[in-house]
């Protein structure tokens, strides 16, 4: 068992690393008070980090540090990420160099972690405690190395750096405290978190191939894609199953009985939901699931290898994605969802 170990608690962060908060707006009492909310969130105790918030907003309305956390918390504790964003937007109109604020933690959370470099990767974990964890994450991720490589004739040029977190360094690291890992095209690293979770080491694959794909696909083709094509792909290939011929229908499946009595939603509200997240939560996991299903969809319905056939082509030519897959395809990802949309009906 993996023990979730803290690098870097919230309240070190927040009161001694004084260089992320050279432009702070608070009194010295306040900055005390906000970081004692945060040894409160490092012990998960939402309830008691809310009361010192309340109490330093009730004195300093404009603190923005204290606006940034307490609009984190009614993001991701409160379920209102309407309500948590405008309240970070107003802290960062106070205070603009909190936008950094989060990127430096999690940047400097990850200058401490041991590195081992292998033949495709790097990879970056805690040390002891995450080793095995990381030598899994080295198993899964070469099988996938090999696979999107056959089924796209190519390899990545370089080694992709992978980091291995626990729950609670991820958490600490980058704000995401709901989500199994992140790829990011700007450092062009593998971000994946282990914890305890249904499912154990099967969903640490699912996510491990989920992530490697986003970076695969990136090296394969480095520009935006439309959100449903990214996320649905990388679900996509992280399920794909060879040995397991009904594992699509099986999952489209699951999919429908999932967004049962739900409307669905146009391809433009999904990229909105999945890149704004400016909607509820279950709104945002309708557009992840709808995206995985369109891909499955097509695949199902025309072959797999629609997927390297339309980034292939968008390799060698320039143009739009939704051009690229009118030509491969005949048909456009709108009349695609459509005709999914009335098989589940």
């Amino acid at each position: 068992m993996i023990r979730p170990i803290s690098l870097l608690p919230l309240a070190i962060c927040l009161l001694p690393c004084r260089a992320l908060w050279a432009g702070k707006t608070c009194s010295e009492e306040a900055l005390y008070m906000v970081a004692k909310a945060a040894d409160c969130l490092d012990h998960r105790d939402s309830g008691c980090a809310k009361i010192h918030l309340d109490k330093v907003l009730e004195r300093e309305p404009t603190c923005a540090e204290a606006l940034f956390v307490k609009g984190w918390l009614l993001e991701y504790d409160d379920g209102k990420p309407e309500a948590g964003q405008a309240m970070q937007e107003k802290a960062l109109q106070l205070n603009p160099e909190l936008a950094d604020f989060w990127e430096k933690r999690g940047h400097f959370i990850e200058s401490q972690l041991t590195n081992q470099q292998f033949s495709h990767f790097d990879i970056q974990f805690y040390g002891a405690e995450d080793r095995a964890k990381a030598w899994d994450a080295v198993s899964y991720l070469n099988g996938m190395y090999d696979e999107l490589g056959s089924v796209f004739g190519s390899f990545p040029s370089k080694r992709i750096p992978v980091i291995v977190f626990t729950t609670e360094e991820f958490m600490d690291a980058w704000r995401a405290p709901f989500i199994g890992g992140f790829f990011d095209k700007r450092d062009g690293k593998v971000r994946v978190r282990v914890d305890e979770v249904p499912g154990g080491d099967d969903e640490f694959r699912h996510r491990a191939r989920h992530e490697f794909t986003h970076a695969f696909m990136y090296q394969v083709y480095p520009h935006d894609l439309p959100s449903w094509v990214s996320e649905g792909v990388a679900e996509f290939y992280a399920r794909s199953n060879p040995s397991g011929g009904f594992w699509k229908e099986d999952r489209l499946e699951q999919i429908r009985k999932l967004c049962k009595g739900l409307d669905w939603l146009t391809l433009d509200q999904i990229q909105e939901a999945i890149s704004q997240k400016r909607v509820s939560p279950y709104v945002i996991q309708q557009a992840y699931l709808e995206s995985e299903a369109m891909v499955i969809f097509v695949a199902k319905e025309r072959g797999d290898s629609w997927i390297p056939n339309v980034m292939n082509y968008l390799r060698e030519h320039s143009g739009t994605f939704e051009a690229a897959f009118k030509t491969v395809l005949q048909t456009t990802p709108a009349a695609e969802i459509e005709r999914l949309h009335h098989a589940w009906e």
